[in-house]
């Protein structure tokens, strides 16, 4: 039995952001009204912390070796994923310093709103480096919660309720397609060894790729790319899984509309370039031979 590659070092980003949110909880629940900008502050630290950790992981770590993996190989360390990394942290500082005078102006709790935004930044950042199926899920949901609240954070403004319920109902079925979607993954890439022995299936995007040519039900490769498809779609807010977005962008506060805009849009298409890029390249093929492309 091998022992799992943990390297805590590749996942100083993510680490110091969720520490950064529960310090603002733990702050908020003891400061006083008038110390509220202190959140904000801490926020601002552990982004701006977050930037420079990855900076120094593109140094050490593509710079001088290419790509690594950690945690069996469930957590990758490329371009793709620091570079996509670097987008999110930017759009959370920015919506961060955005948002300082319409909480205070809203007589809004700052505390929950920079904690939940410091959340949804590690979901964003947990999609663009995971290289398992299962973090890009881990980290679409965390990002998902955290967004169906700040959507809905002007408790007594009936278009931001209805902003959040929406959002909340609509993007329920579209993690429901894309978990379905991974399952049949899972279950596609099992197969049958000479010997009778059955290999079980993977989620890693890696071994997904390798394990292709042996599928033994193609169909269902095709059908759980397809149902990945309409999930990533959803939250990319592409063509006809768009509907969604002019109710809740117009209900939920400017300064969260325009972190959704950017924010997970950017994450959506990190995931999205990662599993059909490297993980199912076929479909990638087959829908460009049947466009003509």
């Amino acid at each position: 039995m091998t022992m799992p590659i943990i390297n805590w070092a590749l996942i100083a980003p993510e680490v110091i952001v969720c520490l950064a949110a529960v310090v603002v909880m733990l702050v908020d629940a003891f400061a006083r009204p008038s110390q509220r900008w202190i959140t904000g502050s801490i926020s601002l630290v552990g982004i701006v912390a977050a930037a420079v950790s990855t900076i120094w992981l593109w140094a050490m770590g593509v710079g001088g070796t290419g790509t690594a993996d950690a945690f069996n190989g469930m957590i990758v360390l490329d371009e793709l994923r620091l570079g996509f990394t670097l987008i999110f942290l930017l759009v959370s500082g920015l919506t961060l310093l955005i948002s300082t005078v319409w909480v205070d102006g809203e007589n809004l709790p700052a505390g929950e709103f920079h904690s939940l935004l410091l959340f949804a930044t590690v979901g964003m950042m947990l999609m663009a480096s995971g290289n398992d199926l299962v973090i890009v899920f881990l980290g679409l949901e965390i990002l998902s919660i955290a967004t169906y609240v700040m959507a809905g954070f002007r408790r007594t403004d009936v278009r931001s309720n209805e902003s959040s319920l929406k959002y909340f109902i609509l993007g329920s079925f579209s993690s429901a397609f894309l978990l379905y979607g991974i399952a049949l993954i899972y279950g596609a890439t099992s197969f049958a060894e000479p010997g009778g022995s059955i290999v079980a299936g993977t989620t890693n995007i890696a071994e997904i790729a390798t394990r292709l040519s042996r599928a033994q039900y193609p169909a269902l490769l095709f059908a759980g790319a397809a149902m990945m498809l309409v999930g990533f779609g959803f939250k990319i807010a592409t063509a006809p899984f768009h509907i969604w977005t002019p109710d809740v962008y117009e209900g939920a506060p400017t300064p969260v509309t325009a972190f959704m805009a950017a924010g997970p849009k950017a994450a959506g298409f990190a995931a999205f370039m990662r599993v059909f890029i490297f993980g199912l390249p076929f479909f990638v093929s087959a829908s460009t031979a049947t466009s003509g492309w």
